[in-house]
Parts: C-alpha cells; structure tokens; sequence
C-alpha cells in the first residue's frame, strides 16, 4: 500500500506514468530526492563536496558521480537512487579512479533483475 508522503515519488517509480522499473532520467532522481525533503543535489551541497552528477541513468536507479579528493584529483562513485528518493553509495566512495570504470560498472549493475525489495509495494513514513 502506498501511503502517505512521498506517493508522488513511489507513483513515478511503479506506475501512473512509471515503467515499474525505476526513474526514466536523473532528472527523476533529482525531483524525487528534492520531494522527499532532502538536499543531496542540492547546488551547496554538490558544491561543499565538489560533487558532479552524471546525466546518465543506468537501470533506471544506478548513475555516477565525481567527487574532487583531497589531493584535487577525481574519484568516481557509482550511487542509487532508491524508490523513496533516497541516495546510496554502492561500495566504497571513490572506488573508481577512472570515468569509464565507473560507467561501466554501474551499466552492468543496470542490467542486473530489479531486487524483490524494489518491486514489492513501498510505505514511506
């Protein structure tokens, strides 16, 4: 049953012009995560981390993000973007020193069967 706050998110990822399979754009992401009341892309908190989101989505929920190290150079982080909004990192932050890496493992995530616990119905809050 869908309840509540963040119908709008679920309702996007399940149905009501959702695929069932996750987020059609990072743009998705940004406005659920944002409806949710979070600030993770927010531009200070992008900023305050030197954090650069990718504009692709892999699996409708996988995407990749570069984050500037403290020895100014770039690391790469594959993150998820869950059925509620929320964002998680998948591994270690920064594990990837190259782009392509990145990219390439968060594709072959994507290919990956959606977890059961996406697909089963979501209650948030």
């Amino acid at each position: 049953m869908i309840s509540g706050y963040g119908h709008g998110i679920i309702s996007r990822w399940w149905g009501e012009g959702g695929n069932g399979k996750g987020y059609r754009s990072i743009g998705e992401v940004k406005q659920a995560n944002s409806e949710m009341g979070e600030v993770w892309f927010s531009r200070s908190t992008l900023g305050y981390w030197r954090t650069r989101v990718s504009d692709y989505l892999y699996g409708g929920r996988y995407f990749v993000t570069s984050d500037r190290q403290w020895n100014d150079t770039r690391a790469y982080t594959v993150r998820e973007a869950m059925p509620d909004g929320s964002i998680r990192t998948v591994g270690e932050f920064g594990q990837y020193t190259s782009r392509s890496g990145a990219h390439g493992a968060a594709e072959r995530m994507g290919r990956e069967p959606m977890p059961a616990d996406h697909l089963t119905t979501y209650t948030h809050r």
